[in-house]
């Protein structure tokens, strides 16, 4: 996805993305979703720990996007993110998702 990476973030992802935080995470996904005017923008420059809950969390989010016509796009995606999302096969989603100048 091309676009302006300086741009403020939707919102932004913490530290810590285990098993607990999926549901946070989720809370805090469901309404910018449901309400995003052409793309939600999350930044996940922070993000240290990440479970596969919470990858899961983010395609729920693209998916509810996608319905709408509208996209999810990843600022700054840290190296834990991003090997995460590798690692279970998702390097579709992360080139669709990641946000370049």
């Amino acid at each position: 996805m091309t676009a302006d990476p300086q741009q403020p973030a939707d919102i932004v992802l913490s530290p810590r993305l285990d098993f607990a935080a999926a549901a946070d995470l989720q809370g805090a996904l469901e309404p910018l979703a449901a309400t995003a005017d052409g793309r939600l923008l999350i930044d996940g420059q922070a993000v240290e720990t990440v479970s596969t809950a919470c990858l899961q969390v983010l395609m729920a989010a693209d998916r509810s996007l996608s319905r709408r016509g509208c996209q999810l796009g990843l600022t700054h995606p840290s190296a834990t993110l991003r090997g995460a999302l590798i690692e279970l096969g998702l390097e579709a989603e992360l080139a669709r998702w990641e946000v370049r100048p």
